[in-house]
């Protein structure tokens, strides 16, 4: 019985020394921490970023906070502060081992150069110099900060494309496509050098357009011909008053225009697709000569689609003459029983665009085109 006995005590030696061992590191840990005034987990390996909590820091904490809570250790806040920090770093370690978790894929771009410049100008800066130190070209540089010329000054702050081309604030309305054909340059290029593939354009944005070029009439340095109007004054030809001619030779690009350049027809076509809504805007394809607009055999069925009567209105188009190839003019402002005015083409002569007043008793006698039905 006696053997049995001691066999039993013999065995519960490694157990308590355990518990003594346990309890002296409590013990220790407790009167180093009651010698500190700070009332904070004392956790400065947790700030590391590479820090990883282990299973036994893990449980030596756990245990600590167990033994210092049953015996009233003055340590006991703190272990368990430390302990409840502890096992948050442990859980987070876990989830971030975890083959579960999806990490983003982080890609290097520092090297591809892609972003916007932004220099400020230095002492001995020349507009050139810049452009060949970052293999611009000096028009790169003004079309993009809309400078008229090449001057500069210390401390301006540029902002420059990072490889050939224009810089460009997205609008709305605006597509790949037709930046592209804008500006010369090339669609898929476009979406590729700004990673737009999977946004699309953002309004507002800047963007860099690979290899673009301002339309002419849009650089900053253009500045449109002076049209000044001449006066022929108390002129009463053919119906018009105080003729002046507004341009002596006008022609710009008018895509879908079925008209002849230089005529009345093309003219007015044009006038109202630029000055009037999409409701004013004329038929293409085939149209007819100017005497035939009001006609019900006219080939683009003009009086089926849009109102007409003797009642001038501004952006109407005035039909002068229904004969043949008759005449077609823009009513740009309206006086009610004294007169109307009238801008034409081919009045005078092809392509020339002229303005006159017409009294009001021969403008109830013409057409007036309005917008659409």
């Amino acid at each position: 019985m006696k053997t049995k006995r001691s066999k039993f005590l013999l065995g519960l030696i490694p157990y308590g020394v355990a518990l003594v061992v346990v309890a002296a590191v409590a013990i220790l840990g407790s009167l180093r921490l009651s010698s500190t005034t700070s009332t904070l987990p004392i956790l400065s390996a947790l700030n590391e970023a590479n820090f990883v909590v282990s299973t036994d820091q893990f449980s030596e904490s756990f245990i600590v906070a167990s033994v210092s809570n049953a015996t009233n250790l003055p340590s006991a806040a703190v272990s368990s502060e430390n302990y409840a920090s502890i096992l948050v770093s442990y859980r987070l370690g876990q989830l971030a081992s975890s083959p579960t978790l999806e990490k983003p894929n982080i890609i290097d771009t520092s090297n591809l150069n892609r972003d916007i410049i932004t220099y400020t100008v230095q002492e001995g800066d020349s507009l050139p110099s810049i452009a060949e130190r970052f293999g611009i070209s000096t028009n790169d540089i003004r079309w993009s900060n809309n400078m008229r010329s090449d001057t500069i000054r210390v401390g301006m702050v540029l902002y420059l494309p990072p490889r050939p081309g224009i810089l460009y604030t997205v609008r709305d309305g605006d597509n790949f496509e037709a930046l592209a054909s804008h500006f010369q340059s090339n669609a898929e290029q476009i979406k590729i050098y700004n990673d737009l593939e999977t946004t699309g354009l953002i309004v507002g944005k800047t963007i860099v357009i690979p290899g673009g070029t301002l339309p002419e009439r849009e650089r900053p340095e253009y500045s449109a011909p002076v049209s000044r109007p001449t006066y022929i004054s108390n002129v009463n030809s053919r119906n018009r008053q105080n003729l002046r001619i507004i341009s002596s030779y006008f022609y710009v690009s008018s895509p879908g225009n079925p008209g002849s350049s230089g005529q009345c027809t093309w003219y007015a076509w044009w006038w109202r697709s630029v000055n009037m809504g999409p409701e004013y805007r004329l038929p293409s394809g085939r149209i007819g000569n100017a005497g035939t607009w009001t006609s019900p055999f006219n080939p683009a069925r003009i009086p089926n689609l849009f109102y007409i009567d003797r009642d001038p209105r501004y952006g109407d188009v005035v039909q002068t003459s229904t004969g043949s190839p008759g005449h077609v003019g823009i009513v740009t402002a309206v006086s009610p029983g004294v007169s109307i005015t009238i801008r034409e083409m081919n009045f005078v002569r092809p392509f020339v665009v002229s303005e006159a007043e017409v009294p009001w008793a021969i403008a109830k006698t013409y057409n007036y085109i309005h917008q659409r039905k």
